[in-house]
C-alpha cells in the first residue's frame, strides 16, 4: 500500500488499486 499523504486523494488512489 502506498503511503497516503493526502487523505482525500490517497483514498481515491487506494480504492483504484
Amino acid at each position: 500500500r502506498a503511503q497516503r499523504s493526502n487523505q482525500v486523494e490517497g483514498n481515491k488512489s487506494e480504492n483504484a488499486q
